[in-house]
């Protein structure tokens, strides 16, 4: 839904920011995977805001499954850019 949005709400902006660093920390990996998708589309439109989880990211490129890595390769693109 975050993604369809034309313009991004800086109201919602601690609501999806909350929501999706309790999902990258959830034992599901598909979990993960959507909180990392809502960081890439929160970062697309406040960069700096998500700048402070980085670090998570970071811990989340080690693992094993190659979607989360993809997911935090795109977050750092998005980022960089």
């Amino acid at each position: 839904m975050l993604a369809q949005e034309t313009e991004f709400n800086e109201g919602w902006f601690d609501v999806f920011l909350y929501y999706a660093l309790i999902g990258i920390s959830n034992q599901r990996s598909a979990i993960r995977i959507y909180s990392l998708n809502m960081l890439n589309t929160i970062a697309q439109h406040n960069a700096e805001g998500v700048l402070d989880v980085t670090a998570h990211i970071a811990k989340l490129a080690n693992e094993n499954y190659w979607e989360i890595k993809a997911q935090c390769l795109e977050f750092v693109c998005t980022i960089l850019s």
